[in-house]
């Protein structure tokens, strides 16, 4: 019945969401909503603290009274419904045998500990080729691998992350890790975090330096002039305040004083770095560096020119045998890390140079 008693929930199409106090209910309803659709509760409860939350609220029986399939039936098409949602088991279980009947057409989508499990299992078949891939680098791994349990514990968290980073690349980041001298790490360019929460769980793992992540998180700072038209398009509808704040919660959950950020441009970021070893931002706190870099992944603003100028910034802090990382070497919108990345190896000595995913990595000798 509808709140009221009205009967009807006017507007076709729409979700509904039962039961609707639940905290994952109410998340997918509030993503569903940003999403521009119309988001209905239900809940079986005489009062539920979570109906202001909703567009429209509708009450239904319990789902073990005789009269709740007929109820949800009558709900489901006077409100016109095409989708219902429930992130309760033991709902989702009977709606799976029994919706085709009680609203042939209607889409069931559950949020659900099976479709975690199943996620990874598949996550870990996924992991399994690229541990069986023939990582023969130089020089040897310094240190041990990852067992299996921790290395799908990493990769799970990574995939809670949004990025282009793929799984690939990250085993690389991975590897060469495993490899790397003492010193920083530094990552220009980081939006969400999923590489740099990769870099930075990895190095404390390790024992490695402290991650530095430079980014201005600015649609300006972003724009592309080699062949930036969708790219550009892309980057206009980010909201970079909330990205840096989706980084800034997630790459906290890492050991204070590990990892630090600089919300400014590379040549800025580098000028800081040289002028002192202490960072210090309110979301993490004060962090030393050592003033030399293990690890150098540039992956901001794609154009050649900036390309170049990170490299110019910071490639010289890079101790030998220490790695270089070109992000998007192989990109769809534009040649500038390529570029920056042939003329590099072109120019400069190199020990070990690979591409994987779409990066290029390339160690320094020593």
């Amino acid at each position: 019945m509808a709140e009221g008693g009205t009967g009807r929930i006017a507007g076709a199409g729409g979700v509904l969401v039962f039961p609707a106090g639940m905290e994952a209910a109410r998340r997918y309803a509030r993503a569903s909503r940003l999403g521009g659709r119309r988001v209905v509760g239900a809940s079986s409860l005489s009062y539920d603290p979570a109906r202001a939350e909703y567009d429209g609220w509708l009450s239904l029986p319990y789902v073990t009274e005789p009269g709740f399939d007929s109820a949800l039936a009558a709900a489901l098409r006077d409100g016109g419904f095409d989708e219902l949602f429930t992130p309760h088991p033991v709902i989702a279980e009977h709606l799976e045998r029994r919706l085709a009947a009680i609203a042939p057409g209607t889409r069931l989508t559950a949020a659900l500990p099976d479709d975690a499990l199943a996620r990874q299992r598949i996550l870990a078949e996924d992991l399994a080729v690229l541990r069986a891939a023939a990582w023969q680098l130089d020089p040897p791994a310094l240190q041990p691998a990852l067992g299996e349990a921790e290395t799908l514990g990493l990769f799970s968290a990574l995939e809670q992350i949004p990025g282009h980073c793929s799984d690939e690349k990250l085993w690389a980041l991975l590897e060469v890790l495993r490899r790397c001298p003492a010193g920083d790490l530094v990552e220009i360019g980081s939006a969400w975090g999923r590489s740099a929460f990769a870099i930075g769980w990895l190095a404390e793992r390790f024992g490695l330096g402290r991650l530095l992540c430079v980014d201005p998180w600015s649609a300006e700072q972003r724009l592309q002039h080699d062949k930036g038209g969708a790219v550009n398009a892309w980057a206009d509808r980010m909201d970079f305040d909330a990205t840096r704040a989706f980084f800034e919660a997630r790459l906290s959950l890492l050991p204070r004083g590990r990892v630090n950020a600089l919300a400014a441009t590379s040549l800025e970021g580098a000028a800081r770095y040289r002028a002192g070893r202490r960072i210090e931002s309110p979301a993490f706190g004060a962090t030393d560096y050592a003033g030399r870099i293990a690890l150098l992944h540039i992956d901001g603003n794609h154009d050649e020119a900036f390309v170049t100028a990170d490299l110019a910034a910071w490639g010289d802090l890079v101790v030998p045998g220490g790695w270089i990382v070109f992000d998007d070497y192989r990109w769809a919108f534009g040649d500038g890390p390529r570029l920056v990345g042939d003329r590099f190896l072109d120019e400069r000595p190199v020990a070990t140079a690979f591409v994987a995913g779409t990066a290029l990595f390339a160690r320094l000798p020593g």
